[in-house]
């Protein structure tokens, strides 16, 4: 209390310029809970052309203070103002003042405010002390007008000497509470040979600000920053700082640059970020990718069925060939109404130009399996075999190809298969399976394991 009383007696012993709220505003937006805001305010000076404080009102009530640069005028002191009115702290500033008290009775009730608590208020009413119950009151008014009660945060500015103002100052800040991702869609063709890719980025803001249309630029990278923010009376959320690489082709952007290790993304037209509101704009418009489909059995994946993958590479013949950011992918395909329905999404990690991107969708209904461990020798201390048996049964009315993935452990040779096989890895080797429609397939192979 005493420290909002002294800001008051200051605000109203000294000249005051006020940063307009109607500004021109740049927000720049990182992958997880972080920020930077440029605004450029015109300044409204109340006595005078000098004034020796500035305030700043409708500020995110996450911002961090010590980020905060003004230019291009010089501060002594800045003083960020988060400790916001209500009911308490309006009652506060009438306590021995005149104040009229309405019950839900009808009756009225006018004196001086002596103090209150959680349950009464304490009112002199000529000679006589009344105790209203707060819970009986249903309007009360302050005869005595009081300024200098903050409704919004409020950055106050001391300046060096009472000097000319420019007519517009910027004013620059990190804040947390605000976030960006990016939403793939895609609509595989009837073939599966093919798929238009599509994609927005969702902005989400909980900063306790709003940003009238403001330009909005996306940054991809991963910035480190210092975990300990100063914590504020709503809380200042920690900053983990993973952001994403953002895309291009028939790109509704207006402009990407590298600003050291990461990319700049500003985006063609300014939205409006209100608080706690998620928002969409366009971020790549429809593309079409060529894809390829393929049926995969990994039993350390799916014990039952084979699962639906679908690959295609970020190049430029492709229809992209521009570095994609990590995002949610959804995919859809049409039914024979026409209507698009949901078959599988999967998460795209930011990938580089050229890069493939492999996606699982799910489980395939018709392609099952069933793989057993079928004998087990140990020949002697160094050498053991195992046979293994994987059967699996296609009962769609085409011909499939499936990929059978399976592990090895340590040093390992395979001395006998019914089918060959590519080693993909140091444990891992796949095996390329056709099988006719609605038949099965058998495969058994063994490997020698060396202790």
């Amino acid at each position: 209390m005493t420290r909002k009383l002294l800001l008051i007696s200051l605000l109203f012993s000294t000249s005051v310029a006020y940063a307009q709220s109607d500004r021109s505003i740049d927000v720049t937006v990182y992958a997880q809970d972080l920020a930077m805001v440029k605004e450029v305010r015109q300044l409204k000076t109340r006595q005078g052309t000098a004034a020796s404080l500035i305030t700043f009102s409708d500020l995110p009530s996450q911002l961090d203070p010590s980020s905060i640069s003004i230019s291009p005028i010089s501060c002594l002191q800045q003083s960020y103002e988060y400790d916001l009115s209500d009911f308490s702290k309006l009652l506060e500033g009438y306590v021995n003042g005149t104040v009229s008290v309405s019950l839900q009775s009808g009756k009225v009730f006018e004196g001086c405010l002596l103090g209150f608590d959680q349950q009464w208020i304490f009112l002199r009413d000529k000679d006589r002390v009344k105790l209203l119950a707060i819970s009986d009151i249903c309007d009360i008014s302050c005869q005595d007008q009081r300024d200098g009660l903050l409704t919004t945060p409020t950055l106050v500015c001391t300046l060096a000497g009472d000097k000319p103002l420019p007519q517009q100052i910027t004013i620059r800040y990190l804040t947390s509470g605000i976030s960006w991702k990016c939403d793939y869609t895609a609509v595989l063709s009837d073939t599966d040979l093919a798929m238009e890719l599509s994609a927005k980025a969702t902005i989400n803001n909980q900063s306790g600000g709003k940003f009238p249309q403001a330009r909005i630029k996306l940054v991809a990278g991963n910035p480190y920053r210092i975990q300990n923010m100063p914590s504020q009376r709503y809380g200042m959320r920690k900053m983990a700082m993973a952001a994403a690489p953002l895309a291009e082709a028939e790109e509704q952007y207006e402009s990407r640059e590298e600003i050291g290790e990461y990319y700049l993304y500003t985006m063609k037209n300014p939205a409006t970020l209100n608080n706690n509101q998620t928002t969409q704009v366009d971020f790549l418009s429809q593309m079409h990718v060529p894809v390829k489909k393929k049926f995969s059995y990994d039993y350390t994946k799916s014990a039952k069925n084979a699962r639906l993958i679908l690959s295609f590479k970020n190049e430029k013949q492709g229809g992209l060939g521009i570095p994609l950011p990590k995002g949610k992918i959804r995919c859809y395909k049409q039914d024979e109404e026409d209507f698009l329905q949901f078959i599988g999404e999967n998460i795209i990690e930011h990938t580089p130009v050229d890069d493939k991107i492999v996606l699982c969708l799910g489980d395939v209904f018709d392609i099952t399996a069933r793989r057993e461990t079928k004998d087990r020798r140990v020949l002697s201390k160094e050498r053991v075999e195992e046979d293994y048996e994987v059967r699996i049964k296609n009962s769609k009315k085409e011909k499939v190809s499936v990929e059978v993935v399976e592990h090895a452990w340590g040093s390992w040779e395979v001395i006998k298969s019914t089918h060959k096989y590519v080693k993909k890895t140091a444990d891992t080797l796949v095996f390329e399976i056709e099988i006719a429609p609605d038949k099965k397939e058998t495969l058994l192979y063994t490997v020698a394991y060396r202790r």
